[in-house]
């Protein structure tokens, strides 16, 4: 039904000029209908709503379909040093620059948490010698699945406090790109049941026609005949 409103709304801007260009498949009447509900309140604010939620949920992966643990090993084999989660997160959710265009963030949820992770590397820098930095998976983790931050103050020890290696980190990274995929997937589902919510509407406003107009074509039958 969204592209049936979008060939019309998009179109044209006033109510006017909605109301009147009604697709020629559609009887006015059922179409002043549709029209009034798309210009209602509620339905502005829940498709607001869903296009506010489609947005937070969406971040789209630019790199096709490498398996984040075989990128891993291509880097560790070319550099000998294991990549940074939060560089490994920009490259997997960034557009490259292409055909004269720069570099940009489909999503701006991912831009977010990415900017998010690299503030917080920067104090981390900054803040060297205050105490026991956290690394890079540490960080990554505070900011994407929302881990309470931890400090290890110098001179209590390395027992006072567990950190996962490298390999589970990994491990961990791969759980919350599976668990993004969930949640785009519930989206998905949810967005699926707003349309079909909305062509039971639809076919309510249909029906809710019919007795009308089947009462006026059976009085048409039944009046007496005026020749």
């Amino acid at each position: 039904m969204s592209e049936i409103r979008n060939s019309v709304f998009k179109k044209h801007k006033s109510a006017a000029a909605r109301y009147a260009n009604n697709p020629s498949w559609l009887k006015p009447e059922i179409w002043t209908l549709m029209v009034d509900k798309w210009l209602g309140g509620k339905w502005q604010e829940q498709s607001e709503r869903n296009a506010k939620n489609r947005e937070k949920s969406t971040m789209m992966h630019t790199t096709g379909s490498i398996p984040m643990a075989k990128y891993i090993k291509e880097e560790v084999d070319k550099t000998g040093v294991e990549p940074s989660p939060i560089e490994m997160f920009r490259r997997f959710h960034i557009s490259k620059a292409k055909g004269g265009n720069e570099e940009h963030w489909p999503s701006e949820n991912a831009k977010d948490l990415y900017d998010a992770m690299h503030l917080q590397r920067n104090i981390e820098d900054t803040l060297a010698g205050e105490g026991e930095e956290l690394t890079d998976w540490e960080i990554y983790k505070e900011v994407i699945d929302g881990q309470p931050r931890r400090r290890r103050i110098r001179g209590l020890g390395v027992g006072m406090e567990q950190y996962e290696d490298s390999a589970s980190s990994s491990q961990n990274y791969n759980k919350r790109m599976c668990l993004e995929r969930d949640k785009e997937f519930e989206q998905l589902k949810e967005n699926f049941a707003t349309l079909t919510n909305e062509m039971n509407d639809l076919k309510q406003m249909v029906i809710s026609l019919l007795p009308n107009n089947s009462a006026n074509s059976e009085c048409a039958r039944n009046s007496p005949s005026m020749v």
